[in-house]
């Protein structure tokens, strides 16, 4: 199958990696790199977040209504965009797919409203974070047998467990089958595996415990500030970059520190070079990606390094002579161990001393 207008795929062909071709040669169709990958995430988030501020859930099937560059994980809805109130009467046109919520799917519920949507927001994230299919097809779903794709809905519905569930058999992955589970399972930083245990054990029985829109884009905000990228070319999440004393992180391959930046419930790294926007200090700006600061090296002291504020707002700074002094826009402060910095509405950061 062709991508269409460009380098854009489908959900499902992201999360089957499908044999894709382009320019006369055969590739399996994966994102360039992490950063797209979270960055098509994100958009998914987004899009539901602004649906589910309006009160509104969609009808279309996700899995063949969203599309995604590779290279950048740049988003596009393409689906109808059937949008209806917070309580939708589910008729007869109603379709059920893999990411339909088990109370549909099991008839115990005839309206599909905000709580359903957030299951198949769960469900969207899943499949395209781990490329393996449903979170309920495991080594039980496998031994059935199933004459119609609504038959093996309905099973997992009432009798499927979270392939990825503590503490049961049933969850055990079908090795040769569902290795790339396995493999990206632990990949990634454990809030994002506790929030699909959440999503899929908790929410399950009780909707009201199901992840909202916003809350995902907060914890793939969080993700993201987790991954560092060093510019000798190592990439990966933190716990890949050697430890040091006061939280600092070495690159094992060039020896640059990173600093980790924190508000105490958050966190990111700081190094040569990098920078930092509105909603990485404040998730209550969630929308808005401004650079609003920057990681520069003292143009009198080779190897000083500090933090320019490249926004619009002034912020407080803790200086090493312990006294509190306003940086304005285009001004900064030294990076050192006990630095802090107050952003707007006494939201407070600081470079991390504990030992871990």
């Amino acid at each position: 199958m062709k991508s269409i207008n460009g380098d854009f795929w489908r959900l499902d062909d992201y999360a089957n990696e499908i044999v894709r071709i382009k320019e006369q040669n055969q590739s399996t169709l994966r994102f360039s790199n992490v950063k797209a990958i979270l960055r098509a995430a994100k958009d998914v988030a987004k899009f539901y977040d602004e649906w589910e501020q309006k009160k509104l859930v969609c009808l279309d099937d996700p899995k063949v209504s969203f599309y995604f560059d590779s290279m950048t994980g740049v988003s596009d809805y393409r689906g109808k965009k059937i949008l209806v109130g917070n309580e939708c009467p589910i008729g007869e046109e109603w379709k059920l797919s893999e990411s339909t919520a088990p109370e549909i799917v099991l008839g115990t519920t005839d309206t599909n409203n905000i709580y359903s949507q957030r299951w198949t927001i769960a469900v969207v994230l899943f499949e395209l974070l781990y490329h393996c299919g449903s979170p309920f097809r495991g080594y039980n779903s496998m031994l059935q047998v199933f004459y119609a794709p609504e038959e093996e809905y309905l099973w997992m519905a009432e009798n499927g467990v979270f392939n990825m569930e503590n503490g049961f058999e049933e969850r055990r992955i079908v090795h040769g089958v569902q290795d790339r589970l396995k493999t990206y399972w632990n990949f990634y930083p454990s809030i994002l595996c506790d929030s699909f245990q959440r999503s899929f054990v908790e929410g399950k029985k009780e909707y009201e415990t199901r992840l909202s829109a916003y809350e995902w884009r907060v914890i793939l905000n969080q993700v993201e500030s987790q991954y560092i990228e060093c510019k000798c070319g190592k990439k990966g999440f933190d716990w890949e970059f050697a430890g040091k004393g006061n939280n600092q992180n070495v690159c094992p391959q060039c020896g640059a520190v990173f600093y980790r930046f924190t508000n105490t419930n958050q966190y990111f790294y700081l190094t040569e070079d990098s920078e930092f926007t509105r909603n990485q200090i404040d998730e209550k700006q969630i929308d808005n990606e401004s650079v609003i600061g920057r990681v520069v090296e003292n143009s009198k002291q080779k190897g000083l390094f500090g933090i320019k504020n490249v926004g619009s707002f002034a912020w407080i700074g803790k200086y090493p002579d312990g006294i509190e002094r306003k940086i304005m826009p285009g001004s900064g402060i030294p990076i050192w161990k006990g630095m802090e910095l107050i952003f707007n509405d006494n939201n407070k950061w600081k470079i991390d001393e504990r030992d871990d």
